[in-house]
């Protein structure tokens, strides 16, 4: 998993480099499809979501290879200001560091693990390549 995990930060360094600062970033396994990751995402830059998602596949298949691409369920575009994020900040709160959760529900979710990127102070996700 840590190098999913790392393979997926160097998709999200890349991205924020060339579009600008995710608001949200994580990696969940829902109760519901085990051993399959959902790709959830925020960023105020993104304003067309099919767009988004042709660039954002792009960058993932310059990393992943096409086996380890299926492991990826689906991809979930929130709103930065949604019901999801403003619940999440007041069970978790904004993110300096890379945190994993376990058996967490979160407006409506059922998160059975998942790994959230740090979004608040990000290093690595403003550097400059």
């Amino acid at each position: 998993m840590n190098e999913v995990i790392e393979k997926f930060r160097e998709v999200l360094t890349r991205v924020a480099r060339e579009r600008g600062s995710w608001t949200f970033a994580g990696l969940i396994e829902r109760e519901e499809a085990p051993y399959k990751l959902d790709i959830v995402l925020a960023g105020s830059w993104i304003s067309n979501e099919r767009e988004f998602l042709d660039y954002f596949i792009d960058k993932m298949k310059q990393i992943f290879s096409d086996a380890e691409f299926i492991r990826f369920a689906r991809i979930v575009i929130l709103n930065p200001q949604g019901e999801f994020l403003q619940e999440f900040n007041r069970i978790i709160g904004p993110l300096s560091k890379d945190t994993d959760v376990t058996n967490i529900r979160i407006a409506d979710a059922n998160v059975r693990w998942g790994h959230l990127f740090a979004t608040r102070s990000l290093p690595e996700f403003m550097a400059v390549a």
